[in-house]
């Protein structure tokens, strides 16, 4: 008569290697996240710099930056760049049309995510930068900002955009989800600078 000897894993030996399994994902899956939001944040100031260079364009062929007539108060303008399916035009469309600036006026995953939403921002799922700036020639909203400056803005990973303590820079140095939005200004200055 042939007997195998068979042998069999342990219930303790099964645990040990379930126990590691867990140490291994508990030390990978956050490093995975923050490298996902470090893509979003560089993804978001790639495409902010594409859009600025696009303004840039159109104010070398129009002396102005893009502004829609009846969207500027003498002093100051604010809008978005793009809103998914508003049926009011945004300024971004003079990127697009009839010279292409740009392809496509790129959406920004923070501000399309924002935490609070007011009932301007229902039903639409997808927003671009905001545009903020005074126009050449006209006296600026702030006593401290020259003329013809304007800057693109995003919420960034913190998705709100009131901050604790006036931070209003992102800096991933206090952590890649922390206070602070993402910029591009006129003069080619980004925030942050990576």
């Amino acid at each position: 008569m042939n007997h195998r000897n068979t042998r069999a894993f342990t219930l303790i030996e099964l645990l040990i290697v379930v126990a590691i399994i867990a140490i291994l994902a508990a030390i990978a899956v956050p490093n995975f996240l923050e490298a996902q939001m470090r893509a979003k944040v560089t993804r978001s100031i790639s495409d902010m710099r594409a859009a600025g260079i696009a303004i840039k364009l159109y104010q070398v062929d129009n002396n102005q930056f893009p502004i829609l007539p009846g969207r500027f108060n003498s002093k100051w303008i604010i809008d978005y760049l793009r809103v998914d399916g508003h049926t009011q035009r945004h300024m971004g469309e003079l990127l697009t049309t009839p010279v292409a600036y740009l392809t496509e006026v790129p959406f920004d995953y923070f501000n399309s995510h924002l935490k609070v939403r007011t009932s301007f921002f229902v039903g639409f799922r997808q927003w671009s930068f905001i545009f903020s700036g005074a126009p050449q020639g006209h006296r600026p909203q702030f006593d401290n900002i020259p003329s013809g400056f304007w800057f693109l803005e995003s919420c960034g990973p913190s998705l709100v955009w009131e901050h604790p303590g006036g931070a209003w820079e992102y800096d991933p140095t206090n952590g890649t989800v922390s206070f602070g939005n993402l910029g591009y200004f006129h003069d080619g200055r980004i925030v942050p600078t990576i």
